[in-house]
């Protein structure tokens, strides 16, 4: 699963008029992704920030929840 971000990157590339080859060359990702995502793919992963993360931290401690767990935020 890739990135919202790289899906947008997708679409607009192929608004430009490049090819399924090009877009996957400059995304870094293979052909068959390319068309998937293309083809109106809906599942992504949500980009991820820094705000996020505080976003994150501050709800679990309004939570109350002062014992936090260091790994990948979901």
């Amino acid at each position: 699963m890739i990135r919202s971000g790289t899906i947008n990157t997708i679409h607009e590339l192929s608004a430009q008029g490049k090819s399924i080859r090009e877009i996957a060359r400059i995304a870094g990702i293979a052909r068959n992704t390319v068309r998937r995502y293309l083809r109106g793919k809906p599942e992504a992963l949500p980009d991820r920030s820094e705000g996020q993360f505080w976003m994150h931290i501050k709800r679990k401690f309004a939570l109350g929840q002062r014992k936090i767990t260091y790994g990948i935020v979901r």
